[in-house]
This record gives structure tokens, C-alpha cells and sequence, in this order.
């Protein structure tokens, strides 16, 4: 999972996929305007959603209010023909993966899909890395992940004095912070 090497439209269904709420329906409308609903200018009102779990193909492309999640990560230009994707990698698509609400939502149904998987830490942590990386965790990626979460809770404490509530938290924070990493 690197945005390196993904697509705009690849991130965001990797995302919906690896934290489980990918819908994968196939066909038939997202749009829930009614025909032409969508198109809008500078004096009326925006009515594009880009809210639903279903494939980044299945979004409306709206030529003058692309999704910001797409905008950030190189989509091409809906209004020219484009022949190749630009890749870059600059400052905005870190921030996009530390402080997007889309990320952190996927995070956090991503935490509650490991925490719900029966085993020690040590184990969800290489169930974690196997979703994220396709790969198996290194002793010491668990180790240093572990002792993130025990490091996570304890700063929690003082804030949350429910321990499951603070376990959910730190295991959210630990997904988004493996979410972004490249």
C-alpha cells in the first residue's frame, strides 16, 4: 500500500477495502440527484456527494468539483484529454493521510476489524501487516508497533478512563499511522 505507486482511485478503494467497507455491488447509479442535479455553477448549490463505499468507478466525475481525495493524488484533468497521469508525491498527500476524515474513518473500522479478530497483539499485528503490506510482519515491526500501542494507551489515560474506549483509540491512531506510511 504506497501512494507512490496507486492511483487516485486506487487509494481510495484500498482504503475502503482493507478496513472492510468496500461495497463491491456491481453497476447501476451512485448519483442521488436527480438527472442533471450534480451540474452546478458559482451562484447555485453544490449537490455532488462523494460519500458512498462503492468503487472509485462507479463516482460521478464532476468536471468542476472533482473529489478532493482524487484532486490531491493526480487524477487527470476531466475537462482535457490526457494521455499519461502525472505522478507526484509532495507535502498535501501527507497531510491528505494524517488529517482526511476519509482516512480516519477507514482507520478507525480498519482498528475495529483487527481488534475483533481472536488472538494476541503480537498476532492481530501480523494479521495488520498481511491486509496493509501482503507480506508477514518483521519481529521487529511487531515489537515496535506493540510498544506504540502500549505507548498510545498509557498517553490516553489521562483523558479516557475507559480502558476499551482508549484501546479502540490507540489501535485507530496505530492503522492511520500505517495507512500513510509509504
Amino acid at each position: 500500500f504506497s501512494l507512490r505507486r496507486l492511483s487516485a482511485e486506487e487509494v481510495r478503494d484500498s482504503l475502503l477495502a482493507v478496513s472492510g467497507q468496500l461495497d463491491p455491488t456491481p453497476g447501476g447509479p451512485v448519483l442521488k440527484v436527480k438527472n442533471r442535479g450534480y451540474l452546478f455553477d458559482h451562484t447555485s448549490i453544490d449537490l455532488t456527494d462523494y460519500t458512498s463505499n462503492r468503487r472509485s468507478i462507479y463516482l460521478p466525475v464532476i468536471r468542476n468539483n472533482v473529489c478532493d481525495l482524487f484532486q490531491l493524488l493526480d487524477f487527470p484533468d476531466p475537462a482535457i484529454p490526457t494521455g499519461d497521469r502525472a505522478a507526484s508525491t509532495i507535502a498535501p498527500q501527507a497531510l491528505l493521510m494524517m488529517n482526511s476524515d476519509f482516512v480516519m474513518q477507514s482507520a478507525d473500522q480498519l482498528a475495529l476489524r483487527v481488534q475483533a479478530e481472536s488472538g494476541t497483539t503480537a498476532e492481530r499485528l501480523a494479521t495488520l501487516s498481511r491486509q496493509l503490506y501482503a507480506r508477514e510482519a518483521t519481529p521487529e515491526e511487531i515489537e515496535s508497533n506493540s510498544q506504540l500501542l502500549a505507548e498510545l494507551e498509557q498517553s490516553l489515560e489521562p483523558i479516557e478512563p475507559d480502558a476499551r474506549i482508549r484501546s479502540q483509540q490507540a489501535w485507530s491512531a496505530l492503522c492511520q499511522t500505517l495507512l500513510a506510511a509509504n
